[in-house]
This record gives structure tokens, sequence and C-alpha cells, in this order.
């Protein structure tokens, strides 16, 4: 199975998400009940930037060369981190339940990239 198959819908995933995330933050919260003050459409807006760079960035991805093995278990344990960080805000009930959506997103791309992981096993990472 080619990495592209992931890669690509995962790119056009997290571009979409980080220009809601410039254009209005608190569209994407409120639709999981966190209502965001001034501080908080800031914070959005430099998360979708940070999205924005990180999307942009996986359209570049090709092959197995393009995705060093380090780099993929970088992106699992972020969006495990995020996977944990979104089910203990729902647990606390800080969230509606729309956020269990957004936790299997984040758990479905951990195992993406794990997979992609496993693939570039034995590859090097190019400096």
């Amino acid at each position: 199975m080619n990495i592209t198959i992931f890669i690509k819908p995962k790119c056009l995933l997290t571009v979409a998400v980080a220009l809601l995330l410039l254009v209005d933050p608190s569209l994407i919260f409120r639709w999981l009940g966190l209502p965001l003050g001034v501080d908080g459409m800031l914070l959005g807006r430099l998360l979708g930037a940070t999205y924005l760079a990180v999307g942009l960035g996986f359209w570049f991805i090709h092959s197995l060369e393009d995705l060093p093995r380090r780099d993929s278990l970088l992106m699992v344990g972020c969006d495990l981190v995020c996977t944990g960080l979104v089910v203990q805000a729902l647990l606390a009930g800080a969230m509606n339940p729309l956020g269990w959506g957004l936790a299997a997103v984040y758990l479905g791309s951990a195992l993406g990239f794990g997979w992609c992981a496993s693939q570039a096993a034995g590859k090097p990472a190019y400096a």
C-alpha cells in the first residue's frame, strides 16, 4: 500500500481545519462545546497557523524517503498526546460528545503515522 493513501487525505483535512481556525477559531470550538474568549481566539489562530504549516508540509510527502521513521514516530507521539487531552476534557465534562469524534480522528492519525513508521523501518532520517 502506498503512503500517499494516508498522507494526502491527512494533508487536506489538516489544511481545511487550519483555514477554519485562522478565519474563525470559535466556530470549531463551539461545535465541541468550548466557548472562546479573546485569548482563546488568539491561541486558536496560532494553532491554525501551525496546522497550516504542518498540513502544507504533508503535501510534499510522496514516498517513504520523504517521511523518515523518526518524524513518523514524533507524529504518533503528538497525536496520542492530543487524543489523551481530548479524552481528559471529555471525562471532565468540558466538551460535548462530539469530542469523541475528535479523539477518534487524533487516534486514527496516530495509527496512520504508526503504520508509516512501520513501513519506514530501517530507513535513515535525512538531515
